[in-house]
């Protein structure tokens, strides 16, 4: 008797999985109502019960899979369960959804085949416009990938970032510290969401010998809800950051601390009511000379999901009317995170509704001399990814930035990384140099091709001055090079640097051998 007990225990509980009766089907009606409601996390919930109760089934597993591409840090999950029911073609709008699994893999040939299957689909249930985002969409992400950036991006290591959820990285003016956001174990609050992750705190870690120390919980601010960090003024001096409603839990407002040099708040102060509604006012940037305050919100009025708004410092100091920042910058989705440059005129933010490669992206917008914004431009691969990129600070010469994102191997969730943007136009580095012949070592008037070896793309041509032989170049980082030496009455000559072995020469002199006489 002891034995066969001991068999039932370790029996697999899918070898009692049963055929869909009545009741079955009853539930997986109801997976599928809390599906089609957006309550996705319900809606997982109950498929993942049915599948572990029946026997397998296209249904179950497309239902999964459409939760895992609604779950943000999930979404490619999704295609081990939709994948192996590729021959179940009758479900709705099937194409899609595989569509999506594979792009969110960065499978982009497959992705577009399925989106142009859907729309051959006579019997589809999705608008033209969905279906064709979704293929633009694809198409994007394969073009950005091609115009790859010069750009290093560095996890800032496990001091900084955990298992955890890490995010919204908020630098002291002169990188003495940061405050960013974290769902890590030792906030103030012991209990955890209903998606099971502990509730987001704001902390701070000092940066001191090229090193971060480990980061302290800003407990003067820090409540039992949702706490997050925003950005800060100009001099370092206030800190804005976001806190949970804590009557309306469903929304969330801006508050304003002192900040001193080793950041510590005090202070605080709530935003004016122009500022802060009854919905959510999730991030914030003030203009260089802080007399303008940018900030997402999803109150009624706007174009979509959350906006973009700025609200300009009156003469006695109150915030005056809140302006949408327009078409031009907020899409029928959702666009936040904003981050006004030392520059003041360059607003960079992350947004899901304009072209960019999946989930959330980096763009940048200007503003012209009529203050009217620029289309916003994609702030390009890899720094944007198929997962979710967000919270960009970037530095004043506009060198360095960090930012969030949940891409492929960081420590868990969101990490914090720094990004070397080295194609930046500070990087160039001129490369004077001098061809002279092998004849008496006479200068020569000569011509010089630089090639890319990356791309084989045209870098540059110049000529030597005929009296002194010298002839300048602009070369970039991360990147080979080819010259070609061409002179009158002597041998093309082709030399092979990096970027690397150039910038270390004071400089490049070539000799070019004289044909025979």
């Amino acid at each position: 008797m002891r034995i066969s007990i001991i068999l039932i225990l370790l029996t697999p509980l899918s070898l009692f999985a049963q055929k869909m009766e009545k009741q079955g089907k009853k539930d997986l009606k109801h997976a599928y109502f809390f599906l089609d409601m957006n309550d996705y996390v319900t809606a997982y919930f109950k498929f993942q019960e049915l599948k572990e109760s029946y026997d397998p089934s296209a249904e179950i597993d497309f239902g999964l899979a459409r939760c895992k591409l609604n779950q943000k840090g999930h979404e490619k999950y999704a295609l081990e369960y939709i994948e192996p029911i590729y021959e179940t073609k009758s479900l709705p709008n099937f194409y899609y959804y595989l569509g999506q699994a594979y792009h969110w893999n960065g499978r982009f040939d497959e992705a577009i085949t399925c989106f142009q299957n859907v729309l051959m689909d006579n019997k589809r249930t999705l608008e033209d416009e969905k279906v064709l985002d979704a293929l633009n969409l694809a198409y994007n992400s394969k073009e950005l990938i091609t115009a790859k950036r010069k750009v290093e991006i560095i996890n800032l290591g496990d001091k900084i970032n955990s298992e955890e959820q890490e995010s919204v990285p908020v630098l002291m003016p002169n990188g003495s510290g940061m405050f960013f956001t974290s769902r890590r174990k030792d906030n103030v609050s012991p209990k955890k969401d209903y998606l099971d992750n502990y509730f987001q705190d704001i902390y701070f870690a000092k940066h001191e010998n090229f090193e971060w120390s480990t980061p302290r919980n800003v407990k003067e601010i820090n409540s039992l809800l949702h706490d997050a960090s925003a950005s800060m003024t100009q001099d370092g001096s206030q800190l804005v950051y976001f806190k949970t409603n804590p009557v309306k839990v469903t929304g969330g407002d801006l508050y304003i601390a002192d900040c001193d040099a080793n950041g510590n708040l005090s202070n605080e102060v709530k935003l004016s009511s122009e500022i802060n509604t009854e919905y959510i006012e999730s991030s914030a940037s003030f203009s260089p000379d802080g007399n303008t305050i940018y900030f997402s919100s999803n109150r009624p009025g706007g174009y979509g999901g959350l906006d973009l708004y700025k609200s300009n410092k009156l003469p006695n100091g109150e915030w005056g009317r809140v302006i949408n920042l327009g078409p031009n910058v907020n899409t029928k989705h959702n666009e936040e995170a904003p981050f006004m440059h030392d520059d003041g005129v360059t607003l960079y933010f992350s947004s899901n509704g304009h072209m960019g490669m999946g989930g959330y992206d980096i763009f940048f917008t200007k503003m012209d001399k009529e203050n009217i914004w620029r289309k916003p431009e994609n702030f390009g691969y890899p720094i944007n990814s198929i997962n979710h990129d967000l919270y960009i600070q970037v530095s004043p010469d506009s060198r360095t930035a960090y930012y969030s994102s949940n891409r492929e191997g960081g420590y868990g969730g969101d990490d914090i990384y720094k990004i070397e943007i080295l194609d930046h136009e500070s990087y160039k580095t001129v490369i004077a140099g001098k061809v002279i012949s092998s004849r008496e070592g006479k200068v020569l008037r000569s011509k010089i091709t630089a090639i890319n070896e990356e791309d084989r793309n045209l870098n540059g041509i110049d000529r030597s001055n005929p009296n002194s032989g010298q002839f300048i170049i602009v070369i970039r980082p991360l990147e080979y090079y080819q010259f070609i030496i061409e002179a009158e009455g002597h041998q093309t000559k082709t030399v092979r640097y990096s970027f690397e072995e150039l910038s270390e020469m004071e400089e490049l002199n070539i000799e070019l051998t004289a044909n025979a006489e």
